[in-house]
Order: C-alpha cells, then sequence, then structure tokens
C-alpha cells in the first residue's frame, strides 16, 4: 500500500513538474533563451531557438523578432547568403518590428562583409539619415568609412572617421575610427615624402 502511494506521489511530482515546465516555455522565454546563446556567442544553439520559433505557428506574435535573430546568428556563423536571406524577409514582413532601424544597419553591414562597399554605402547613409539618433549611427559611419577605404576614396575617408570621432564618442567604434584615421594620415605623410626625395 506505501509503494502505491509512493508510486502515485511520485507521478503527480513529475505532472507538475512537467506542466510548470510547459508553462514556462513560452515563445518569449526561447526567443530570450536564444538571445541569452547569442551573447554568449553560442550562435548554433541560439539559431536552433529561433528557428524553432518560426517553425512553430502558434508563437507567430514574435516571428519577427525570431527572424531578426536568425539573420544575425548566421552573420555570426559567416553564412553571409543565408543572413542575407532572412534579413530580406524580416525587412519585408515585419516593418512594424522594433527591430527594424537595427536591421537597416546591419543590411548595410551585411553588404559591407560581402563587398558590396557601394551598396552598403548607400544602405548605411539611409540608415544614418533615417534613424540619427539610434545607438549605432557611430558604428554605421564607421562601416561607410572603411567601405570608402576599401574603394580607395581616402579624402572622405578621413572626413568620416573625424565625425566619428568628434561626433560619436560613445560609438564601440571610435578606436578604430581612431586608428584607422592615424593610417591615413600616416600614409599621406609618406606620399609627401616620397615627393620631396
Amino acid at each position: 500500500m506505501m509503494k502505491k502511494i509512493s508510486l502515485s506521489i511520485s507521478l503527480c511530482l513529475v505532472l507538475v513538474a512537467a506542466l510548470a515546465t510547459a508553462q514556462t516555455t513560452t515563445p518569449q522565454s526561447i526567443l530570450q533563451k536564444g538571445m541569452q546563446e547569442y551573447q554568449q556567442a553560442k550562435y548554433q544553439a541560439a539559431l536552433q531557438d529561433f528557428r524553432d520559433i518560426i517553425l512553430n505557428p502558434q508563437f507567430s506574435a514574435v516571428h519577427g523578432d525570431a527572424y531578426y535573430w536568425v539573420s544575425l546568428s548566421y552573420i555570426a556563423l559567416n553564412k553571409l547568403s543565408d543572413a542575407e536571406k532572412n534579413l530580406e524577409y524580416f525587412l519585408l514582413n515585419f516593418k512594424d518590428n522594433g527591430n527594424i532601424p537595427e536591421a537597416y544597419y546591419q543590411k548595410g553591414r551585411l553588404l559591407y562583409l560581402q563587398n558590396e562597399y557601394q551598396k552598403s554605402i548607400q544602405v548605411l547613409y539611409t540608415f544614418v539619415t533615417s534613424y540619427k539618433y539610434n545607438p549605432y549611427v557611430g558604428n554605421a559611419y564607421y562601416w561607410i568609412g572603411d567601405s570608402l577605404y576599401n574603394l580607395g576614396h581616402f579624402a572622405e575617408v578621413k572626413k568620416v572617421f573625424d565625425a566619428i570621432v568628434s561626433r560619436n564618442p560613445t560609438s564601440f567604434k571610435v578606436e578604430d575610427a581612431s586608428y584607422r584615421l592615424y593610417l591615413i594620415i600616416f600614409h599621406h605623410r609618406q606620399i609627401q615624402l616620397m615627393k620631396h626625395q
């Protein structure tokens, strides 16, 4: 008799635990888990979480967020064509999503990573003029400057990197922009010295 009671109690505890787990597995909790994994550079695990959300029609309320994070995960995994497909799908189908401004920034950065420097410049200039107060504006200017650098437009690069350093001091790219400025100035001095020899 005690065995039956003990077994019944164990079964009840298992059912309660299963119900509690089912209730805590919401689309938001899966999204948060994926975002945490992304922050920890566990991109493949994050990607799986975001794809699980997309594949579940009951989680449609967060499909837009999941597509955005899928594209970021693919960028981090250097699967750029997959990133592009998901990012374009997100931009076309979730125009009211709160991640739209950053998605345009990511599109410009993705074009840069694909060596599409001219297109990257166009998208990023649209981003900085449309979303002037977005925290990624300084970073966007960095990728514009680096694209100009790769295209050989050194005079324009200097202006862009100067602007990052002077007008966007909180940008994550200030240090990189300062270093690039140093290289451009050094390169310019070398050319001047060679002319006078």
